[in-house]
């Protein structure tokens, strides 16, 4: 009798095991990262009236993202707006040239926060006409500064941890199982 019921315990802690080891990946791995975005990284846009970001999966609300120009200094993002995948905000029509940063916050739909960032720069807006007398005209031009690209970051370095965790507890249920269906089997 003995044979059968550790068989039997056997059995019953593989199913176990197999069912978690198969449920723990896909809500591990499940966070989103950047897919893409308007301004790409790295790009020169002559102009920029708004900032879209595309994730791999469902931003959640509360998620956010801002602009810094190359000083550091925050650029107004106005109407930021998720829809499913996709975070929106509005620039000011009054943006210099420049390398700019987008620096995103997100809520993925695992529940996980998760931020990155991104550059790209604005050439050939600051060029400004202004008349002055006898029907002369004055071009100011910025000089155009360098780029520092920032690789986007998908915010997963916890993954391992959450599984590492997930496994400890894992573990400690199997232990659990084993003991009290030790104690009923005496």
């Amino acid at each position: 009798m003995k044979v059968r019921r550790s068989t039997h315990l056997g059995k019953v802690l593989l199913l176990i095991m197999v069912f978690c080891f198969t449920m723990i990946p896909s809500v591990v791995f499940a966070h989103t990262g950047l897919e893409q975005s308007t301004p790409k990284d790295g790009e020169t846009v002559e102009d920029v009236n708004e900032i879209t970001l595309t994730f791999e999966s469902k931003v959640e609300k509360g998620s956010s993202f801002s602009l810094m120009n190359e000083n550091g200094e925050l650029v107004p993002v106005d109407s930021i707006q998720i829809n499913n995948q996709v975070m929106s905000g509005s620039v000011p029509s009054t943006i210099s040239d420049g390398p700019y940063t987008v620096n995103w916050k997100i809520i993925g739909a695992d529940g996980h926060p998760i931020e990155g960032k991104y550059s790209f720069q604005v050439k050939g807006n600051k060029t400004e006409t202004q008349p002055t007398s006898q029907n002369q005209t004055t071009t100011t031009v910025t000089p155009e500064p360098s780029v520092a690209q920032t690789p986007v970051s998908s915010g997963n370095s916890n993954s391992y941890t959450i599984l590492w965790i997930a496994i400890i507890i894992f573990v400690i249920v199997l232990v659990c199982i084993g003991l009290i269906l030790r104690k009923k089997g005496k």
